[in-house]
C-alpha cells in the first residue's frame, strides 16, 4: 500500500482500535490485489520487509500456515 493509502486508512479509522485498523488495511490490500495476488506468502514477505516480526510470528503460529 502507498503511504497515502495508509494515511487515508488511518484518517478513516482514527477512532478505531489498532486491531480494526489492521483489519481494514488487510481488506484494502486484498481488494487491491484480488484473491490471486493477495496471498499469505506475499503478506509474509511484506511483513518481513517492514520488520513486523510480531505480526509475522502470529501469522506463522496459525494452523495450516506453511507458506510463511
Amino acid at each position: 500500500m502507498t503511504e497515502i493509502a495508509i494515511r487515508n486508512l488511518e484518517e478513516d479509522n482514527k477512532h478505531s482500535e489498532v486491531a480494526e485498523k489492521s483489519h481494514q488495511g488487510l481488506l484494502k490490500w486484498k481488494e487491491k490485489f484480488g484473491p490471486q495476488g493477495a496471498t499469505i506468502k506475499k503478506l509474509c514477505r511484506a511483513l518481513q520487509k517492514v520488520g513486523c516480526s510480531e505480526a509475522l510470528e502470529a501469522l506463522r503460529s496459525m494452523p495450516h500456515q506453511s507458506d510463511c
